[in-house]
């Protein structure tokens, strides 16, 4: 039996492999041109190109998927999709009709899609569309069942940390803090940094009065490229609160090769 289930999973693997490779070696072009139905209800323009590349990639490699953390995926796509093409939208073109209706076109399939996938979502389980239902729509019992993930421990990545910090910054601010260190230390190689972490532990820690903390993240945050944190203000706050600036300076860079190198943790 169990030569058999291994021999299974071989086949999978193999079936994923050769999925992948099919995948890869098409360009969104050939996939429209081959496959008009994965294109035609977006606007056919240039506007939001990437937008609608991830969108056409995802449903061509998700067709035969019916799993939630695809659906997931796919309305994060039409939600930066529907962002791109409503300003698109906008734009009145006096001679090129076609292009303003294409546009519109694509706003309304965005619209659509948000509230299919979002229908189809509405009761699950995943801890990413539990989220999602309560932050997007409200709905109470998607929260009780995202909280209960965080009970038994399994909020174990980056982004759901972060989506757990969200919820606890107006309730508990410690907890967020936690929530946000948590997320920095769970970050893989290949993933991006929120930014927004390092102002949000800046404004929870100042606002616990925790200074010497807000100096240091708002200067790691700094040193990440978040523009809504300025060096020179914050050395004027470590000097207000009597903070040595060397220490807060050699503070920052040390946390900022921990976390850019991956390698943060609590102790850090």
């Amino acid at each position: 039996m169990r030569s058999l289930r291994n021999l299974s999973t071989l086949i999978i693997v193999l079936t994923l492999l050769y999925g992948c490779g099919q995948f890869s070696s098409k360009t969104v072009a050939t996939l429209c041109e081959e496959r008009p139905d994965l294109c035609s209800d977006l606007n056919p323009d240039a506007w939001c190109r990437a937008e609608k590349a991830e969108i056409i990639r995802h449903r061509y490699q998700f067709e035969n998927s019916d799993e939630d953390a695809h659906k997931y995926d796919q309305l994060l796509n039409f939600e930066r999709y529907q962002a791109c093409v409503s300003k698109a939208a906008q734009i009145k073109h006096i001679k090129l009709r076609d292009k303003e209706a294409g546009r519109m076109k694509g706003l309304l399939t965005a619209q659509r899609e948000l509230k299919r996938l979002s229908a189809e979502t509405r009761l699950s389980d995943n801890p990413y569309l539990a989220y999602y239902q309560w932050s997007r729509h409200g709905h109470k019992d998607a929260l009780a069942r995202f909280l209960q993930h965080e009970e038994s421990g399994q909020l174990e990545t980056a982004e759901l940390q972060v989506s757990l910090a969200t919820y606890w910054v107006k309730r508990d601010s410690a907890k967020a803090i936690n929530a946000l260190y948590s997320a920095l230390s769970l970050y893989d190689k290949d993933e991006v940094i929120d930014t927004e972490i390092f102002s949000s532990l800046y404004t929870l820690h100042y606002e616990r009065k925790a200074y010497e903390q807000a100096v240091v993240w708002g200067l790691v945050g700094e040193k990440f490229g978040d523009e809504k944190l300025n060096r020179a203000a914050l050395l004027q706050i470590a000097e207000t609160h009597e903070i040595s600036t060397d220490w807060a300076l050699r503070r920052a860079d040390f946390l900022f090769d921990k976390v850019n190198d991956r390698d943060f943790n609590f102790e850090s």
